[in-house]
């Protein structure tokens, strides 16, 4: 029998109460499928990627996109229809507590093998297959996929992208050649938040033309600096560092390699996602 400080509580009374302490159980239940039904993507969502890169042998492609942890509507295939060649490999890269961040690899085909493309390619879309429904085509941004070079003037025999978002690139020239500039694509959007350096000392600093012989090391380190919170830090940016340059007989070669920024969503990125319709402010 129920007491309150050492009364009992008439029959009227303990009705009440066990319904009050019922609605609050169902109330609190309620309110929690709410906000679990709140935090779930309608279908996966796949974040811009703004990608520029050569064809390289070898080389990959990548795209990045959140699907509900729990939820029954997967990814289970993506295709580019202007190369449909490439096959994607679908890979689980980071569990939130309702999101999945995953990503799309696709290679480009082994050295040895005609060129992947001869022409540039720019892809604003792709076809998503899924587990419950029909494949559609949805944006991504920009990938701008352009020929290989014929041409390399340095070897880059060492690379390294670390989790702080740092990360260098090691060479050596294949033969002299007069260094004339050095940039890296969509610098016009990411100058506040990428930073590139020749030996230590910011492309800014630089003073043309720099002569390098044959056997001269090349030393390129870069950092990103993207504020969490920041809208850029939920678009997948690959920009390429362009090294451009001028052989003896005048001829001018431009060589690249790609700038890793290691993207990944925090937890309370995924959420802001979501809670955001997919487009943060």
């Amino acid at each position: 029998m129920s007491r309150v400080r050492g009364r009992t509580l008439s029959k009227p009374k303990r009705i009440t109460a066990w319904t009050v302490i019922l609605l609050l159980i169902f109330g609190s239940w309620g309110g929690n499928l709410w906000y679990y039904r709140s935090m779930q993507l309608e279908e996966p969502l796949f974040l811009k990627s703004y990608v520029s890169m050569s064809a390289g042998h070898g080389r990959s492609l990548e795209l990045v996109y959140l699907e509900n942890r729990y939820g029954s509507k997967k990814v289970t295939g993506v295709q580019i229809d202007e190369l449909p060649e490439l096959s994607f490999t679908l890979s689980n890269w980071n569990n939130g507590t309702y999101q999945t961040v995953m990503k799309a690899y696709a290679g480009f085909n082994a050295q040895g093998e005609e060129p992947p493309i001869k022409s540039p390619v720019t892809v604003k879309e792709v076809t998503v297959f899924y587990s419950e429904g029909p494949p559609r085509k949805v944006p991504i941004g920009e990938i701008t996929i352009l020929p290989d070079s014929d041409v390399e003037l340095v070897d880059f025999y060492s690379s390294m992208a670390s989790s702080d978002r740092t990360g260098y690139n090691y060479g050596t020239m294949m033969k002299p050649a007069v260094l004339e500039r050095i940039d890296f694509t969509y610098s016009d959007r990411l100058k506040p938040y990428l930073h590139l350096y020749l030996s230590d000392k910011p492309i800014e600093s630089l003073k043309y033309p720099i002569s390098k012989q044959k056997g001269d090391g090349l030393s390129l380190s870069y950092k990103w600096e993207i504020p969490l919170d920041n809208p850029m830090a939920y678009v997948d940016y690959q920009p390429e560092c362009r090294l451009e340059f001028r052989l003896k007989d005048g001829q001018r070669v431009t060589q690249s390699f790609r700038i890793n920024v290691n993207f990944n969503l925090t937890d309370e990125q995924m959420k802001r996602l979501v809670r955001s319709g997919g487009e943060p402010q």
